[in-house]
């Protein structure tokens, strides 16, 4: 199951660009930027995922505003969605 995740305007001014202040070159670099910003979702949700032992997952589709969470089981998706967001979608 496919989660969009969008980036919330909080987040994206206060701990997403803590991200860009560790790699200055996410603020000019298109590459270094979405990396960023992945490393900043897998931190925020990836962690609470697999401390809820859900590790099939992955985070792609990265853009400023959003990303995707693919899960390989559908009822990792059901449990986790009301805790961290997002909705399903259809690829």
């Amino acid at each position: 199951m496919k989660v969009h995740m969008n980036i919330a305007n909080g987040d994206k001014r206060g701990s997403l660009a803590k991200w860009f202040e560790i790699d200055p070159n996410a603020q000019v670099d298109n590459d270094a930027r979405i990396a960023a910003i992945t490393q900043w979702a897998d931190a925020r949700h990836g962690g609470w995922l697999r401390s809820s032992d859900i590790t099939d997952f992955t985070i792609y589709d990265v853009t400023d505003d959003s990303f995707r969470i693919d899960f390989t089981h559908d009822t990792d998706a059901l449990f986790a969605m009301p805790k961290i967001g997002g909705r399903v979608v259809e690829e």
